[in-house]
């Protein structure tokens, strides 16, 4: 049986690809106008925006404490038909003072729960051991941690699996990484500007995983 190898297929077909955003097949004599068309496709494709205003809360319920860290689900209301699950953490009075925050994401085949320290099975037992559970780090430094399923991802998606939404997006015109980058860039919003309940200082957010 003779195995593809489907990343080097990708490779090379990348490799042949033409760069429609490079600044030679433009036609544009300006690099700062050329610069500004291609920021503007790359926020296209990455998903960013406002959508009308900072996200809303649709629901939140406190959960259960964490090993003594506060446990607080919120999902929001992005845009028509398209919400976000977060998990907020902290440690108790993190809530009544101006602090830093972090956005927690988790990647590969980890839940987003491995952020603080739940896990189902092996590989995230095994991460929360290698130190992955980062939200209650971030707690235990002051910071309040929100974790973020994105979509796509198999935590995320009650009803379909992570490939099954993905490929929705697809069909959509909406590339898989420019989903998630939207997710983070709508939590930032809720975060500084949305009814988070929390002070947030605007210049110590960080984002932590990969």
């Amino acid at each position: 049986m003779v195995e593809l190898d489907r990343g080097e297929t990708y490779r090379q077909a990348a490799a042949s690809s033409p760069r429609v955003l490079s600044w030679s097949r433009t036609s544009i004599a300006d690099p700062a106008t050329w610069q500004d068309a291609a920021r503007l496709k790359l926020t296209e494709l990455c998903g960013y925006g406002r959508f009308g205003g900072p996200p809303a809360i649709l629901h939140q319920t406190d959960l259960e404490p964490v090993v003594g860290y506060c446990h607080r689900e919120v999902c929001l209301r992005v845009r028509h038909g398209h919400d976000i699950v977060l998990r907020l953490v902290w440690r108790d009075g993190r809530e009544k003072a101006m602090g830093p925050a972090v956005i927690c994401l988790q990647g590969g085949d980890l839940g987003v729960g491995v952020s603080w320290g739940e896990g189902s099975g092996a590989p995230e037992t095994a991460a929360i051991a290698q130190g992955a559970d980062f939200a209650c780090q971030a707690a235990d430094h002051g910071y309040l941690a929100v974790c973020v399923a994105p979509l796509g991802c198999a935590a995320a998606a009650s009803t379909e699996s992570g490939e099954e939404s993905l490929a929705k997006a697809l069909l959509l015109g909406r590339s898989p990484a420019g989903e998630y980058a939207s997710d983070v860039a709508s939590t930032l919003n809720w975060m500084l500007d949305g009814e988070s309940r929390f002070q947030i200082d605007p210049n110590r957010v960080a984002v932590a995983g990969w």
